[in-house]
């Protein structure tokens, strides 16, 4: 029997496609694409069962201050933590290539393997996907991303003597904004979240990476700041964070990178469904679904935009 159910090829060309799918399939399995961040910039859950439509999870937040009494004093504040339930949806994904009739026969007649190249645009468009949607999230299926979530906090950068962006600020200027950006997050949870992850725009990366603090130093923005930093000691970039139409201008995001804080979200990842035969083409469909960002602790990052 047919291990991949082709069912109206000829005797031999049915053994050649099935090989040679077979093996293009086990192929596309170990394909990486190192351009795509999201897995980099946070943990991924698959615990989602494949044929959910949605999951749910709880966001917390802590509030209350301690006081100073004495022995009988009964006037203790109220420390206590806020929950809430988000019920949010799974987006399933798409793709599909195949090869013609007369691309199986001729690479039979020369003994040629099938160009594995349609499959691989394949995988790389799902993992494309999945990429897009682990930080942009999906405003028509109200799936929030990494860099687009709601309920988290914001941190305004300051007003530079020479500009507000960038480029017209001095290096001073800058780490004023990149430290202040840090510091939002411990400073509004009352120490008990520290961003260890700054995700900047691709140019204002370049920029803090070559500009140099200035009076004859070496060393660079980026540097000074990383060498300085309390608790981020990490930061990267994102070509995703130059223009989107949940904020203005460009955007700069820090976090607690952290299974509990939050999570990406993929109930399937790359799946190659069985070919079929369409006309004279074998079509080879594939899928994956993704959550989205799973976020438990809005108070663990911060937005800057604008900048």
């Amino acid at each position: 029997m047919d291990p991949l159910n082709i069912k109206h090829l000829d005797a031999s060309e049915s053994a050649f496609l099935t090989r040679e799918l077979t093996h293009i399939r086990s192929t596309l399995y170990e394909v990486l694409f190192p351009e795509l961040k999201a897995r980099k910039f946070m943990s991924i859950d698959t615990s989602v069962p494949a044929g959910a439509k949605s999951f749910e999870y709880k966001t917390m937040q802590r509030f209350g201050k301690h006081k100073i009494g004495g022995d009988y004093s009964n006037d203790a504040p109220r420390a206590d933590v806020s929950l809430g339930e988000v019920l949010q949806k799974i987006r399933p994904l798409t793709a599909a290539y195949g090869y013609s009739l007369d691309e199986i026969q001729a690479s039979m007649m020369v003994g040629r393997s099938l160009d594995s190249m349609k499959g691989t645009a394949a995988r790389k468009a799902i993992e494309e996907g999945l990429d897009s949607i682990l930080l942009l999230g999906d405003s028509n299926w109200s799936i929030p991303g990494l860099f687009t979530a709601s309920n988290t906090l914001s941190f305004t950068p300051t007003t530079g003597a020479g500009g507000d962006t960038w480029a017209l600020k001095t290096p001073d200027e800058i780490l004023a904004d990149l430290f202040g950006l840090e510091n939002k997050v411990d400073e509004n949870s009352l120490g008990s979240h520290k961003a260890n992850m700054m995700v900047l725009p691709d140019a204002r990366y370049n920029l803090i990476k070559k500009t140099r603090l200035g009076d004859g130093s070496d060393r660079t923005i980026l540097s000074y700041f990383l060498e300085n930093s309390e608790s981020i000691k990490n930061v990267d970039k994102s070509h995703y964070l130059t223009s989107n139409s949940a904020w203005t201008g460009v955007r700069a995001a820090v976090y607690q990178r952290d299974e509990m804080i939050l999570q990406g979200v993929i109930s399937q990842e790359f799946n190659q469904l069985a070919p079929q035969e369409v006309g004279f083409e074998t079509i080879v469909n594939c899928s994956a679904r993704c959550g989205g960002l799973e976020l438990r602790y809005p108070e663990a990052v911060c937005y800057m935009d604008n900048f």
